[in-house]
C-alpha cells in the first residue's frame, strides 16, 4: 500500500527530522503511532486509598505553595471530608523547574494525575498531569506515547490529529472497508481517533475490535497473495496406484491404520489432480519413513520423480539404504547427493536425474543446488522439517509453481508449522499416531544424579542392550553461566569411573559435531554393530540414528534442551519390541520436563513449545517469536471465521 509522504503535513524541517529519527516517515506512520499505554483517570481517588507505584487522579484545593528553588511543592486539601470535620491533604511536587507550579493559584480546585509515592508519611504525586479548575471537570483515559526526542506530547498529539484527519478526508472506501461495514464495525479512522483520544470504555473496545479486524484481514490477504500462484494450478493427475497397492501387500509387516489412511489420502488427492501440501506429523518410530517410501513409489509408478531432503548425512544415507532396498525389488533408480559426493560422481548423478534415469534423489542441503534440473518432478519431501529454516524449505517449495506435490515430515512440528496449519490455509496435517505392532511407549522419568543414569544403563547392558548418553557441550565451559552443564568430557570420565568399580566394564564410543563426517559415521556404524555398549554424544544423534538394540538414553543437563530436541532424542530408543527408557537428568524437577514425562505425543509437545516460543511470522521467515496477529486470531474467532470465508472464497 502506497503511503502519503510526511511533507503533506507541512511541518518544519526540524519537526520532520524528529519524526524521521523515530522511524515515522509518512502520514500513516504518524496516524498509527498509538499510545504505548493508557492511564485511567476517570475516577477521583482519595489519598488514603492510593497505593504507592500506581497511577491515580487525585483532586482538591491548593492550600499552600512553597519552593526552595529546586523543589516546588503544592499542598492540596481534598474536597471530601475523610472523617467528619477533617479533610486529608496530599502534596504535588516538581523538581528542578517550576513552570507548572507557577501557574497554580491558591484556593483553586485542580485534578492532578500521576503516579503515587510517599515522602515522610505524606502521599505525593511528582510532576503530575493537571486538569480542570472546577469539580465538574473530570479527565478520562489518558494516552502515554513513546518519547520523541525534542518533541512535546501536546505537539505530537496535534500532529497525530492532523494525520488522522488527512487520511480520513482522503480515504476511498475499498472492499475491506465495505466488508467491515457489513460486519457493523466502527469506521477505521473513527477507530484510530478513538484509540488516540478515548472517550469511553464501550467505544474504546469497539475501536480495538476494528483495528484487530485490520490486522487479521491484512494477515489473511497476505497469505492469499503469497499463495496466489497455487490458485488454479492443476497438479499432474497421477491415476495409477496398482503397483503401489501391490507393493504394500508384499511388505513383511502390516501398515498401521494411520499409515494406511495417510497414504490413501495422498493417492486419492493426486488422482483427483489436487495438489498435496501436507505435514506428516507422527511420533518418533511411528513409520513416517514408510510414507516417504510409498509416496516415492507412487510417483515413480506415474512417471514422476521425487526429491527427498534430510538434515544430516547420517539420515540421508539411512533413507538411501532403505529406499535402495525397495528400488532393487521394484526396478526404479535411487541417487544420493551430499557434500561428500565426489565431483565426477556428482556430475554423472545430475545428468542422470535430468535425463529421468534417476527416479528418487535423496540428499542433504545439496539437493537445493540450482544445478539440479529434474526431468519430471512430481513430489518434494522434507524429513525432519523442524531442522530446516524457512528459506531453505522455500527453495524446494518453489516447485509449487509447477504444481509439484510437497510433504514435510516430523515428530515435533515447529511452532510456525503448527500455526500455519491451525490458523492459515497453507498446510494440512496428516497425523500418524498409531505405533507399529509390538512397539511399547517409552518410559520417561526425571533423575538428579549421573549415577542414577549409569545404574539404569548398566541394567540394560546386562540384558544385552545398549544405551546413549547425551550432553549439551563437548568440553566444560569456563563461563559461570554454564558451570552446571555436563559436557561429554565430564560424562565420559564419570562413566569410566562408574563402570571401572563394577566387575565388568562397558565399551564406550564418543561422537561430537567437531569430528569429521566419515569418523562420525564410522562410530555410529560400529555402535549399530554392537561394538560399543554406550554411545556418548551431543545432539547430532537427534535424527537419523536408528539402533533397535539401544533401549535406554540418558540426557544429561536435560533442563538445557528444548522440548522438541528432548522428544527427538528420546526417539532414539524404543525402536524395537523391547521396552525403551528415557532418563532426564537435571539438578531439580521442572514443570517443563514433566511435560516429557506425561506425554509421548510430539504434536502436544510442539503445541507446548509454541506457547513458550511463539509461532513466528507466518508471512515471513521467522520460525518462532511472538506473533501478535496469532493472538488476535485466537482472541476473535468469530471475526476470524468471517474474514477467512471472505478472503479464501473470493
Amino acid at each position: 500500500m502506497l503511503k502519503h509522504p510526511i511533507e503533506l503535513l507541512h511541518l518544519s524541517k526540524q519537526k520532520e527530522e524528529q519524526f524521521l529519527n523515530k522511524g515515522l516517515s509518512s502520514v500513516e506512520d504518524i496516524a498509527y503511532f498509538f499510545p504505548r499505554r493508557y492511564y485511567d483517570f476517570r475516577e477521583i481517588t482519595a489519598a488514603k486509598d492510593a497505593v504507592v507505584g500506581k497511577s491515580y487522579a487525585m483532586a482538591g484545593t491548593i492550600v499552600n505553595l512553597s519552593s526552595n528553588g529546586q523543589r516546588f511543592t503544592a499542598t492540596v486539601e481534598e474536597s471530601v471530608e475523610t472523617i467528619p470535620g477533617y479533610r486529608a491533604k496530599f502534596e504535588v511536587v516538581w523538581f528542578g523547574g517550576g513552570y507548572y507550579f507557577n501557574k497554580l493559584q491558591m484556593g483553586e480546585y485542580y485534578i492532578f494525575c500521576g503516579r503515587a509515592s510517599e515522602f515522610r508519611g505524606v502521599c505525593q504525586i511528582v510532576s503530575p498531569i493537571i486538569f480542570g479548575t472546577t469539580p465538574d471537570e473530570v479527565c478520562s483515559i489518558f494516552p502515554v506515547y513513546s518519547k520523541i526526542q525534542g518533541m512535546s506530547t501536546s505537539f505530537l498529539q496535534d500532529q497525530i490529529g492532523n494525520a488522522v484527519g488527512f487520511l480520513k478526508a482522503n480515504e476511498k472506501a475499498g472492499e475491506k472497508e465495505l466488508f467491515a461495514d457489513r460486519l457493523h464495525l466502527m469506521p477505521k479512522f473513527d477507530a484510530v481517533q478513538e484509540l488516540h483520544q478515548p472517550s469511553g470504555r464501550g467505544k474504546f473496545r469497539r475501536a480495538q475490535e476494528r483495528m484487530d479486524f485490520e490486522a487479521i484481514y491484512d494477515f489473511y490477504a497476505d497469505l492469499k497473495k503469497k499463495d496466489l500462484y497455487r490458485v488454479g494450478v492443476q497438479s499432474q493427475t497421477a491415476p495409477n496406484d496398482g503397483k503401489t497397492r501391490t507393493f504394500i501387500k508384499t511388505l513383511p509387516f502390516p501398515l498401521t491404520a494411520d499409515q494406511q489412511k495417510t497414504i490413501d489420502i495422498i493417492i486419492s488427492e493426486a488422482q483427483k489432480g489436487h495438489r498435496i501440501h501436507s505435514l506428516v506429523s507422527g511420533d518418533v518410530g511411528c513409520g513416517k519413513t514408510m510414507i516417504a517410501v510409498l509416496s516415492s513409489i507412487f510417483m515413480w509408478e506415474n512417471g514422476c520423480q521425487t526429491i527427498l531432503m534430510a538434515p544430516t548425512l547420517v539420515l540421508a544415507q539411512q533413507h538411501y539404504k532403505e529406499m535402495q532396498t525397495y528400488a532393487q525389488q521394484l526396478g526404479f533408480a535411487v541417487g544420493l547427493l551430499t557434500t561428500e559426493t565426489k565431483k565426477r560422481e556428482r556430475t554423472q548423478l545430475l545428468k542422470a536425474f535430468e535425463a529421468g534415469d534417476i527416479h528418487v534423489l535423496i540428499g542433504t542441503h545439496s539437493v537445493l543446488s540450482d544445478e539440479i534440473i529434474p526431468c519430471n518432478l512430481g513430489m518434494t519431501i522434507i524429513d525432519e522439517e523442524h531442522k530446516f529454516g524457512v528459506k531453505q524449505k522455500g527453495k524446494l517449495e518453489e516447485y509449487d509453481k509447477a504444481g509439484v506435490h510437497h510433504l514435510s515430515m516430523t515428530a515435533t512440528p515447529i511452532p510456525r508449522s503448527i500455526a500455519m496449519s491451525v490458523y492459515s490455509n497453507e498446510l494440512a496435517i496428516l497425523p500418524i499416531r498409531t505405533m507399529p505392532v509390538g512397539r511399547k511407549p517409552i518410559k520417561t522419568s526425571q533423575c538428579f544424579t549421573p549415577d542414577e543414569v549409569f545404574e539404569k544403563i548398566n541394567a540394560e547392558i546386562q540384558k544385552g542392550h545398549q544405551g546413549y548418553l547425551i550432553c549439551p557441550f563437548i568440553e566444560d565451559s569456563e563461563s559461570s553461566q554454564f558451570q552446571d552443564v555436563m559436557s561429554i568430557a565430564t560424562v565420559k570420565e564419570l562413566a569410566v569411573n562408574y563402570f571401572s568399580d563394577l566387575d565388568h566394564s562397558a565399551r564406550i564410543g564418543v561422537i561430537s559435531g567437531d569430528m569429521k563426517q566419515k569418523d562420525i559415521l564410522d562410530i555410529v556404524n560400529r555402535f549399530s554393530a554392537k561394538e560399543f555398549d554406550i554411545l556418548i554424544s551431543t545432539t547430532i544423534v537427534e535424527v537419523g540414528v536408528n539402533v533397535p538394540n539401544a533401549t535406554v538414553i540418558g540426557i544429561m543437563s536435560a533442563n538445557r534442551f528444548g522440548l522438541a530436541a528432548l522428544h527427538q532424542l528420546r526417539g532414539r530408543v524404543g525402536r524395537s519390541a523391547d521396552q525403551g527408557y528415557c532418563l532426564l537428568c537435571a539438578p531439580e524437577r521442572t514443570e517443563r520436563l514433566d511435560i516429557l514425562c506425561q506425554t509421548t505425543d510430539g504434536f502436544v509437545i510442539a503445541e507446548e513449545d509454541m506457547k513458550l516460543r511463539g509461532p513466528g511470522d507466518l508471512t515471513g521467515d521467522a520460525q518462532s517469536g511472538t506473533s501478535k496477529v496469532i493472538d488476535l486470531i485466537i482472541k476473535r474467532p468469530n471475526l476470524t471465521k468471517a474474514i477467512r470465508k471472505k478472503i479464501f472464497s473470493a
